[in-house]
């Protein structure tokens, strides 16, 4: 993970201030919808920056609800309410402890790169908040199906497709190439606010490629035309039974159960890593080779492997979109370049990088009637009456004559 990509962690400042606010409010002994929906000072700047935008409010309001349910219950003695207090703040505390121990560990492990290291720390971060993975989706039911669970597993796509962009990214650089010429190639006529942001075109090159067609049930895809006619129930059970599968199972060529994910991965990954891309950066095209043969045995290579990882969180993601029972009113929606930034259905991506001496910051301060979209990075989703934001990057603005 490279660092401008990595949120700041959390200052002692600003724990301790948390910490006071929750005594004061387990002793009011109340807690009202108003108070829960205006928790928007709970930080989850912890995590990645690239997937902080997809929690939202949403999800820390219902957190927060959870943490704050037994303050609406009848008053206890006072030397119970400090015992309780001081328990809760005390394990809050040791929560964010295991979060940054965790994140400064993910990010010594990118400079140099250590793949070891980073899957290390990316289990440590999971064990340290298991609400941020589909664990938390364990034992779930079609009829209990709602938003915030489709909220955890789009967390969990997004954070695989910003690391596969980083992994091309640093392979581009090992080759030799110019991520700023290869933005350019992604994004024509997008400027850049800075050479850094070359990886926000990439991440967004490869989020639109896997998410073509996911609103339709064959993803557009000939050979997945029986799936057309699958219902809600049967791609539930579909997410259920693949969330648990191991990897060496679905990447099993001759496994007949997971054909169609199969199907899905290799015409993904023949459009989105490009034969003269594959062959700069590992002196071969054997992998698409292999990708583009129906009964060839998949590749096992870290790199397909990361890959398929990524293909599979987005399958999972597809069948739990299509699994709610709305009348077919979920959507997926991106931003067209040049679109003026709302942001009731967009969130901006770096601002305030600072990597070109404060221009990005210049741009995320400028009039909102100036702020154009460039290019969207991760789609879009509506999920019943809930709207998830896209995630766009904005371009600089247009200078005036």
């Amino acid at each position: 993970m490279e660092t401008l990509m990595a949120a700041e962690l959390p200052q002692q400042k600003a724990g301790g201030g948390l910490a006071r606010r929750l005594v004061r409010l387990l002793r009011r002994k109340r807690s009202t919808a108003g108070s829960v929906a205006g928790g928007g000072e709970y930080d989850e700047s912890s995590m990645d920056s690239s997937i902080n935008s997809l929690s939202k409010l949403k999800l820390s309001a219902a957190k927060l609800d959870v943490l704050f349910r037994s303050a609406a219950q009848p008053a206890a003695s006072p030397a119970v309410d400090a015992a309780a207090a001081h328990a809760l703040v005390a394990s809050l505390f040791a929560g964010v402890s295991a979060v940054k121990a965790a994140y400064a560990q993910l990010q010594q492990a990118q400079h140099p790169y250590d793949a070891e290291a980073i899957q290390s720390a990316d289990a440590a971060m999971e064990r340290a908040h298991p609400g941020r993975t589909l664990a938390a989706l364990d034992g779930l039911h079609l009829s209990g199906l709602n938003a915030t669970h489709f909220l955890t597993a789009l967390r969990h796509a997004a954070r695989s497709v910003c690391s596969f962009a980083k992994s091309m990214l640093g392979e581009m650089r090992r080759a030799g190439w110019d991520p700023v010429a290869a933005a350019a190639a992604a994004h024509p006529g997008v400027p850049l606010r800075h050479p850094g942001d070359a990886k926000f075109a990439l991440e967004s090159f490869v989020a639109l490629k896997m998410f073509d067609g996911f609103h339709r049930r064959d993803f557009g895809l000939s050979a997945l035309h029986d799936r057309s006619s699958y219902d809600r129930r049967r791609l539930f059970d579909e997410f259920a039974e693949l969330k648990a599968t191991p990897a060496a199972e679905f990447l099993d060529a001759r496994s007949s159960r997971w054909g169609a994910l199969g199907e899905f991965l290799r015409d993904r990954y023949l459009s989105v890593v490009h034969e003269r891309m594959e062959e700069a950066f590992f002196g071969s095209t054997a992998q698409r080779g292999a990708a583009a043969s129906a009964g060839a045995a998949l590749p096992g290579t870290p790199w397909f492997a990361e890959f398929a990882e990524m293909a599979r969180r987005v399958w999972l993601l597809h069948c739990l979109f299509l699994a709610f029972d709305d009348g077919g009113a979920s959507t997926i929606f991106q931003v067209a370049a040049g679109a003026r930034f709302s942001e009731v259905y967009m969130e901006s991506v770096g601002d305030g990088d600072g990597d070109d001496g404060g221009a990005g910051t210049a741009v995320a301060a400028a009039a909102a009637g100036d702020r154009v979209v460039g290019f969207t990075v991760v789609p879009g989703f509506k999920v019943g009456r809930t709207v998830m934001q896209c995630r766009v990057y904005l371009s600089r603005p247009a200078r005036q004559p």
